[in-house]
């Protein structure tokens, strides 16, 4: 058995970004160690809260990443939020995705998302969380990349890495993705309205060409989020 104290997000109904206990026990077998535990919501001052237990109903099995469920309750509670930061919201489609099920069968598009909910979460990191919407849809909330330049390095990444996971791999396929990025503020105040211009930008880059992502103008958000920070103070 082991616990420890851990500071991350949370998707859980009725919590808040904070200070978390993780309890729990490893199983080991011979071919891999699974650690099965509860997490508890801890106060300012240190006292345990509510009881959540973080099982398999709130992730994906495929990807790893959280269900549609869950990222879309994560998202709308950031954009109720309102914040001074720039808040970004990510649609991401695997292109000509029905063709590898049809033609190489499930098996190698189970594998593909794997694979891709592996990149996506290496090239996230700590900067935003993602769920999969559903197919191969994936949606994230990207809300510490505060330039261009920032938001860009996790795009490319994520399309670069997609690009090459499957090139000169010995299959009979490649995958490709295509991306649409809205900004809160920009594209809208609210979540239904950022995810329409998301979904945009998205049909965009598939009619661009495929294999790309599209952002919506980026210094709005800035010029929006400054003015928000100088009316607060």
């Amino acid at each position: 058995p082991f616990e420890d104290i851990i500071e991350g997000r949370q998707i859980a109904e009725g919590t808040e970004e904070g200070h978390v206990r993780f309890l729990g026990t490893t199983i080991r077998d011979e071919k891999v160690d699974v650690a099965l535990g509860s997490i508890r919501l801890m106060s300012a001052n240190g006292k345990e809260e509510n009881v959540h237990i973080f099982g398999q109903n709130n992730y994906d099995e495929m990807t790893g990443l959280y269900n549609k469920q869950a990222i879309h309750r994560y998202a709308e509670r950031v954009f109720a939020q309102q914040p001074d930061h720039p808040v970004h919201l990510v649609i991401f489609d695997l292109d000509n995705f029905k063709n590898v099920n049809d033609t190489y069968g499930h098996l190698a598009g189970d594998e593909a998302l794997r694979t891709v909910g592996g990149i996506i979460r290496d090239a996230l990191g700590s900067n935003g969380v993602a769920g999969r919407f559903g197919g191969d849809e994936i949606m994230m909330v990207i809300e510490k990349a505060d330039t261009l330049m920032a938001l860009r390095a996790i795009l490319r990444s994520i399309r670069t890495n997609v690009e090459h996971a499957y090139h000169n791999t010995g299959k009979f396929y490649e995958i490709t993705c295509s991306i649409g990025v809205a900004t809160l503020g920009v594209a809208g105040n609210t979540f239904e309205e950022v995810f329409n211009v998301a979904d945009k930008m998205l049909y965009g880059a598939k009619m661009k060409g495929k294999n790309r992502y599209i952002i919506t103008p980026f210094i709005f958000a800035f010029i929006l989020a400054s003015k928000n920070k100088c009316e607060n103070k």
